[in-house]
């Protein structure tokens, strides 16, 4: 019987061999489910918060009553109030490229169960990516170019931050994935967004 792990398991290997055959070399590669993933990634956590880059905030997300549980971006499934697509997931449109948040979505249904997900309190650490566009705009138009970056990638970018950078969720209620670091107050079930 095939199983997720087994898929995975021949897919890293095809990869692997992929890029050896291209020449191309890794000091680490590795997958998201290694150790190594999970230290860096609570590092990298660690660091910012002793930064003070997050504000913690408690807010309202959706939930599946159905389903028991919060649900994370990709988990719910709406219309894009920016073009209409009906298959808008709840971070991105896939259509139009809007970055969202699910609460932006019009008519959401969890993809877990087709019901209609309820709004309920939680909270997460944020990171205040507003307060860095200024740099963020500044790195893009002395790097982009300079490093020959794409057309579309380089207008992807200048869309979001001529749209305004908002604070953006770094943590989920799921339980699965990176725990946020022990050390850190009021952690307990919470996982890390490491995609971001």
């Amino acid at each position: 019987r095939t199983t997720p792990r087994k898929i995975v398991n021949k897919y890293n290997q095809i990869i692997r061999k992929s890029f050896e055959q291209f020449g191309i070399a890794f000091d680490i590669y590795h997958r998201t489910s290694e150790p190594i993933h999970y230290e860096t990634s609570q590092e990298i956590f660690n660091i910012l918060n002793d930064k003070n880059a997050f504000d913690i905030i408690e807010n309202e997300q959706y939930y599946d009553a159905k389903a028991n549980q919060f649900l994370a971006d990709r988990y719910i499934i709406g219309t894009c109030p920016k073009c209409a697509n009906e298959n808008a997931y709840g971070d991105q449109c896939e259509k139009c490229g809007t970055s969202l948040n699910p609460t932006d979505l019009i008519h959401p249904k969890s993809t877990l169960t087709n019901s209609t997900p309820i709004l309920k309190k939680t909270k997460h650490w944020f990171l205040k990516l507003d307060q860095q566009q200024d740099a963020i705009k500044e790195w893009l138009e002395s790097t982009a170019e300079k490093n020959n970056w794409k057309a579309h990638v380089i207008g992807q970018c200048k869309s979001w931050l001529n749209d305004g950078l908002r604070p953006r969720a770094m943590t989920r209620d799921l339980d699965w994935g990176i725990p946020v670091p022990a050390n850190i107050e009021g952690s307990e079930g919470k996982v890390l967004y490491v995609w971001l």
